[in-house]
């Protein structure tokens, strides 16, 4: 395999947003997302960039679902940061991935998404929201499994899909704050 330096140069820009997208959105699509996402223009062209993918490193298949594939730690790299989408995950977590990588493609007509995790507590705090209605984990404000949408209007709004394995509480938290505005 080739060294993680010498398979980013083989990436495109399309290939390079397509896998940074794909991360920050949990690390998880099927062939026919990958399309929408705009890696290709058929879902037999998608599968074979999903391919390359996979035999460079930066994607692997998910053995429950053999049409879904997973982020890996070099796509995580694209990042510079680690990120969980590339650990192993419970099929119920994959399901809920795919769902948000739907609800994605389905919003981004409408809105625009901020992933980067400091202009999300930036929106939120500029808009005053108080850092203590921010989700936390350790101490620090987390918001890995928030979606923020800037609107057309200059409104933000706050998605999250749904997650069983998460509290109701720590699901609401930052609702109840945002049902007040």
């Amino acid at each position: 395999m080739l060294r993680f330096d010498n398979r980013v140069a083989l990436l495109d820009l399309r290939s390079d947003t397509f896998l940074n997208t794909l991360v920050q959105l949990g690390g998880y699509c099927t062939i026919g997302q990958a399309k929408r996402l705009r890696l290709a223009n058929s879902d037999t062209r998608a599968l074979a960039h999903l391919r390359v993918f996979e035999q460079n490193g930066f994607l692997r298949r998910v053995s429950s679902y053999p049409v879904v594939y997973q982020t890996t730690k070099s796509a995580t790299r694209l990042l510079g940061k680690d990120r969980r989408a590339r650990r192993s995950h419970t099929d119920p977590t994959v399901l809920n991935r795919l769902l948000a990588v739907d609800f994605y493609l389905e919003t981004t007509q409408c809105a625009d998404f901020v992933f980067d995790h400091q202009m999300k507590i930036a929106l939120l705090t500029q808009h005053g929201c108080p850092l203590g209605m921010i989700p936390e984990r350790g101490g620090r404000p987390y918001l890995w499994d928030e979606y923020l949408l800037k609107v057309g209007d200059g409104t933000i709004m706050i998605a999250q899909v749904d997650d069983q394995g998460r509290g109701t509480f720590s699901q609401q938290k930052i609702w109840r704050y945002a049902s007040l505005k």
